[in-house]
């Protein structure tokens, strides 16, 4: 199962398997080297999935904020037909790279030319981080790293890394992929080996982020406008019991290279005596996306409360 998704429309899945009806909206067909994949858009009830096993987020242990008496119960039920599922119309035999066209043509019709924010593809024959890699490198499109972010993550294969290093108990909130830098992607791609069984937590939660800017305090809105954010990381040299290095987020042990990094993107940098650095520029908090502007900006992730959630960092 792979999702590839916009950073600008998101969507919320449950975990688990479904059973599905398929209704044919929209097929794309493509032949390459003989093979031939044909993709047909398949309706999957994503809301009786989550009726059947609801996801608790109250007061749910590692999840930043849920204790507070106004979090939601459990997760919203997704919007009607959203997200657009495809799947082969038939039995697909070909090497994995060999549906990577098919792949594209969907992607472009879904994402581009209908501006829908997600598609799930289901169905491919898939089964390995080195399979996933194959089909991501033949997508036509511009790829890009995971330097300077922040995550925990370490690379798999070509062009693919792991979504997450951090504890799995722990609860990652929905966010922007690299907001806190200027050199952020337009579309991610995910790619599930094994699913949690349901009931038991691992939700991929993903929301519209065009929903958002009208509901938050047009006061708090417009100091956020004028003033920006000022991101600042502080990051140890590499050593025993670090939870992450300057040398890991910047995939380099060079410092003239991570120096390189910060002028290219208009960061600022100090090292220290011991060897750590400290980094830190100031972003805009919203950005243009396809004509509308988007709250584009994590600062409900880097801060102080949301780190101490973290079981790495708990007291």
């Amino acid at each position: 199962m792979s999702v590839v998704r916009s950073t600008s429309r998101l969507f919320r899945q449950t975990s688990g398997l479904a059973s599905l009806v398929h209704r044919v909206r929209y097929s794309q067909t493509s032949a390459v080297s003989g093979a031939t994949v044909n993709l047909v858009e398949t309706q999957v009830d994503f809301a009786s999935q989550l009726k059947a096993h609801p996801a608790k987020i109250r007061g749910r242990k590692w999840l930043p904020g849920s204790n507070s008496p106004n979090f939601p119960e459990f997760l919203a039920p997704p919007e009607d037909g959203y997200v657009h599922v495809f799947t082969p119309s038939g039995k697909v035999t070909c090497p994995p790279e060999e549906c990577a066209p098919s792949m594209r043509l969907v992607i472009n019709n879904v994402l581009e030319k209908r501006k829908e924010g997600a598609v799930l593809f289901r169905g491919l024959p898939l089964s390995t981080a080195e399979d996933f890699s194959k089909v991501v490198v033949n997508l036509g499109l511009k790829l890009t790293s995971y330097k300077g972010g922040g995550g925990i993550r370490h690379r798999l294969a070509e062009a693919v890394d792991t979504a997450s290093d951090e504890p799995p108990e722990f609860c990652i909130e929905p966010h922007h992929d690299l907001a806190y830098t200027d050199h952020y992607p337009e579309k991610i791609i995910f790619f599930c080996i094994e699913p949690p069984p349901p009931g038991t937590g691992g939700e991929t939660v993903l929301a519209d982020v065009r929903d958002i800017l009208p509901r938050l305090d047009k006061d708090v809105v417009e100091k956020f406008r004028k003033l920006g954010v000022m991101y600042t990381h502080y990051l140890p040299s590499r050593g025993p019991g670090i939870y992450n290095s300057w040398q890991e987020t910047f995939q380099t042990d060079s410092k003239s290279n991570v120096e390189k990094h910060m002028k290219a993107h208009n960061m600022h940098c100090k090292w220290h005596d011991d060897g750590a650095l400290t980094d830190w520029t100031v972003l805009p908090v919203m950005h243009k996306y396809r004509g509308e502007w988007l709250w584009f900006t994590v600062p409900h992730a880097n801060n102080n409360t949301f780190m101490k959630s973290n079981p790495y960092w708990a007291d």
